[in-house]
């Protein structure tokens, strides 16, 4: 059996009786990385990403295609060799470790040429990927997710594969597309609907919406998605200096939102169901220190699902990565602990030995493209500053009580001995905590409201955000970050 389990306030995963250290390695291409490295220097647990599709993971801005192939070819015929080279290289040809599966279950180019109307609309009429209020599009998922099941259990990684992880939207993050942009998603059909049953759920009565709303509708159904004009306010100033007249908007978003977070949790649930309980589920959610209104609104939604055992988000991205910067973690850490959840840190450390994308995968992106040339893809200069900032971001793992995957994207980071050694004593470190009682010793609590990006300009909310904390982490001083509505006084008290 599979579970998060407690020890002296430490939380570790649970495979059947064994205690999992939640502390990983895990690649975007698997022929360039290090398992077998890693797997020697005492790592027993492992992440690989599998698609659906063999569009990007980054779509509205032109990323390669999935870095294995998409293994969903027709709606009756799969190509599963992608999803067999990931089990092989993960777990080598005699099955060792755990398996974490990162699923990303954005839609293939024939469910989209036969589901137009169940695609993302952004305002200009760009469609991308798959609405998050299709409800075809999550049950041909879960079709998808029984055809990967159904294939692992066919072969001798089985046992091994302990976490099923279904990733969707921009960057397999749960994103927006264009969310930081006033071109903003979604006006699709299924969109329309859901805001609609949203909107009857939330007032019951029409004429409670019309006094919220100040309009005057006499059905739920002539309710439409707010209009880009009507959004447009949330640009015009820090601050909407109107509430009421945003209100239509404010619950717009607040729909989206739940929108993801229904989706997440559904495919959770299916997850649970297929596996008999018997299985981690996991998701990218709840930057809320990071992302104004990209559909990450709804974090208690999804932290009281009982389906949902882990989270997981990068380190932010301050300042192009530069050493000098804290790399902060931009969720309610403190509140998922709480909850007895484990939060995976995406360590994707850049070394110097940090290679571009177009060298080391030539098939997948041109050497003339510019983004692969700004300075957050590359690393320091020295090994000596790689391991610096390999030890810091470990050290805020460790100290927060945290886990971790290191994200060796296309392969080769970290294989050098020194950086390796260094990994190797972090591991065992990191498992001294076993018998250790956790106690934050914060001086400082940052609380964070899952609502509170609704009213301000993307602008501002990087000022009250994100810009504090990149502050609070010159301070040198420890802080947890706590989740608005999930905070009692003895917390604050200590």
């Amino acid at each position: 059996m599979k579970r998060i389990v407690e020890r002296n306030g430490n939380l570790f995963m649970e495979v059947d009786g064994s205690i999992v250290a939640p502390f990983a390695y895990t690649s975007y291409v698997p022929k360039n990385a290090d398992y077998r490295g890693f797997e020697e220097r005492g790592y027993e647990l492992f992440s690989g990403c599998i698609y659906a599709s063999d569009y990007s993971v980054n779509e509205y801005e032109g990323n390669p295609n999935s870095f294995e192939g998409g293994i969903w070819l027709e709606r009756d015929r799969f190509d599963f060799s992608s999803l067999e080279r990931v089990l092989s290289a993960t777990l080598g040809d005699n099955p060792k470790g755990y398996l974490m599966l990162r699923i990303n279950l954005n839609m293939p180019a024939w469910w989209r040429r036969e589901n137009p109307d169940q695609m993302m609309t952004v305002g200009d009429g760009t469609t991308f990927m798959q609405s998050s209020f299709s409800q075809k599009w999550l049950d041909d998922a879960k079709f998808f997710l029984l055809k990967i099941k159904e294939y692992i259990d066919s072969t001798k990684y089985k046992a091994h594969v302990i976490a099923f992880q279904p990733a969707a939207m921009a960057t397999e993050e749960w994103f927006c597309p264009v969310w930081f942009s006033q071109n903003a998603p979604d006006f699709s059909v299924p969109a329309q609907k859901g805001f609609q049953a949203w909107c009857e759920n939330k007032y019951g009565e029409i004429s409670l919406l019309n006094g919220a709303w100040n309009s005057n509708y006499s059905s739920f159904l002539q309710i439409a998605v707010p209009s880009l004009e009507k959004r447009a306010i949330r640009y015009q100033g820090d601050f909407v200096a109107d509430s009421e007249a945003f209100a239509e908007v404010v619950d717009f978003y607040q729909c989206l939102s739940d929108s993801y977070a229904n989706a997440i949790i559904e495919l959770g649930e299916y997850i649970k169901s297929i596996y008999d309980g018997d299985i981690f589920v996991g998701t990218f959610y709840g930057y809320l220190a990071q992302i104004p209104v990209g559909g990450h609104n709804s974090m208690k939604k999804v932290l009281d699902s009982d389906c949902i055992d882990y989270f997981a988000s990068p380190f932010a991205y301050v300042n192009q990565r530069q050493t000098a910067e804290d790399w902060f973690a931009h969720s309610a850490m403190e509140t998922v602990r709480q909850y007895k959840k484990l939060w995976f840190m995406e360590a994707d450390v850049r070394t110097n030995l940090t290679l571009p994308l177009y060298e080391t995968n030539p098939e997948l992106f041109d050497k003339d493209e510019p983004r692969m040339r700004l300075p957050v893809w590359f690393g320091p200069k020295t090994e000596e500053e790689s391991c610096w900032n390999i030890t810091r971001c470990f050290a805020r793992v460790f100290c927060y009580g945290q886990a971790l995957w290191w994200f060796d994207m296309w392969g080769g980071w970290y294989k050098s001995e020194k950086m390796m050694s260094l990994l190797e004593k972090m591991k065992a470190l990191y498992q001294t905590q076993w018998d250790m009682p956790f106690v934050s010793v914060s001086e400082v609590a940052v609380i964070l409201d899952e609502k509170a990006s609704f009213l301000l300009s993307n602008d501002h909310f990087s000022k009250t955000h994100y810009c504090q904390l990149v502050e609070l982490g010159s301070t040198g001083v420890p802080y947890d970050l706590l989740l608005n509505g999930c905070v009692n006084a003895e917390q604050l008290q200590r």
